[in-house]
């Protein structure tokens, strides 16, 4: 019989039964931090959401961590972050967080900012075009950046900076549901880790400690 394509057995995937028989499914890549990492660790072909209260850091958080990620591991990253603009102040702190010095003559040496310089030409990309910011668009570039430039990450930096276009007819959970696995199959296709800003939709406050309550994966806004 002809094989089908999309089906599978064991005996198709007997050296990956056999890696985790023989030593479990291991660790994911470690950040370095060591009270995340108790916690959480990455794989590439995941789709990661992080969310959080408005000025907490979300963006700072995920900079920090993508970096984190490409000095252990060498994971290249593309970025669509278009809230960080102008692209050299989104560079800039990038820079900082990589030298742990303030990004100006005077405080880095020519050399130091020649090879800072030099490591974010080789490591980061950032994803802006002109006028098309729908999810369709951004992936196929992201999809161009893995076969180009080696691409291990896309960073999408906050969801609402996309354009969404929700088809007649359809809720926008629908829609949301649709685009989340659009996300997951572009991860698991093309063996990425896919990092996925968004904001709550709503702020409450916990009557218990008088202060707003941590958002969780029901209070994001879509």
């Amino acid at each position: 019989l002809v094989p089908l394509e999309g089906v599978y057995c064991t005996e198709d995937i007997a050296d990956d039964m056999l890696t985790v028989f023989e030593n479990g499914l291991g660790k994911g890549a470690e950040t370095g931090w060591e009270n995340l990492d108790q916690l959480c660790t990455f794989e590439l072909g995941r789709l990661c959401v992080v969310t959080g209260i408005p000025g907490c850091g979300k963006s700072e958080f995920v900079d920090e961590l993508i970096l984190r990620l490409n000095l252990r591991h060498h994971w290249k990253v593309a970025f669509f972050s278009p809230e960080n603009m102008p692209l050299h102040y989104h560079m800039m702190k990038l820079a900082e967080k990589l030298t742990g010095q303030i990004f100006r003559k005077g405080v880095l040496s020519t050399v130091q900012y020649d090879e800072v310089n030099q490591f974010l030409s080789q490591n980061v990309v950032s994803i802006l075009p002109k006028e098309d910011y729908t999810a369709q668009n951004i992936l196929d570039k992201a999809q161009q950046l893995v076969y180009r430039r080696g691409v291990n990450i896309l960073a999408i930096d906050p969801c609402n900076a996309l354009e969404h276009r929700i088809p007649a007819g359809q809720t926008e959970t629908q829609y949301m549901n649709t685009f989340l696995d659009q996300l997951k199959r572009f991860a698991i296709r093309n063996r990425c880790l896919v990092i996925f800003v968004a904001h709550p939709h709503m702020m409450h406050c916990d009557p218990t400690t008088n202060r707003t309550a941590l958002p969780d994966f029901y209070t994001i806004s879509g």
